[in-house]
């Protein structure tokens, strides 16, 4: 592959998104290219890989994001956990906190690290369920 890679499940039609306006294609920029940056841990400065279409400098690290296969497993095995709790979480809660992660983007490995991408779940699972945030990750850390 050229290092081009579609950020969203959007419908393509002649290299055209069709689809939310923001979503477009990450082509990752020539590696002579990529600047020298500090990493979080204070550690070595690493060359980062960035999107030549906007820009963006793509979240390096070992713990990398969820797809988008594993955000909506994450949704059906915590709804499941929660439901055997006694806080039913309905089918109707499932797609709208699906639809609301997808309108975020949350897939996108460019723009999210998988710390900035499981914050932006339980706040978007919370929202939806009212199930408080605590809980959440309590039941989260025990899947």
């Amino acid at each position: 592959m050229d290092g081009t890679r579609v950020v969203s499940e959007s419908a393509t039609h002649q290299g055209v998104f069709v689809g939310a306006p923001t979503l477009h294609v990450h082509r990752i920029a020539a590696p002579a290219t990529w600047p020298w940056l500090p990493t979080r841990k204070g550690g070595p400065m690493l060359q980062h890989p960035y999107c030549e279409v906007c820009g963006l400098i793509k979240a390096i690290g070992s713990e990398r994001p969820l797809k988008r296969g594993g955000i909506v497993n994450l949704v059906a095995a915590l709804s499941e956990r929660f439901t055997a709790t006694g806080r039913k979480v309905t089918e109707a809660q499932r797609r709208l906190i699906n639809k609301k992660l997808t309108a975020l983007q949350v897939e996108d490995t460019f723009a999210y690290t998988r710390a900035s991408q499981l914050a932006v779940f339980v706040q978007v699972f919370g929202d939806y369920t009212g199930i408080p945030k605590d809980i959440v990750v309590s039941h989260m850390e025990k899947l």
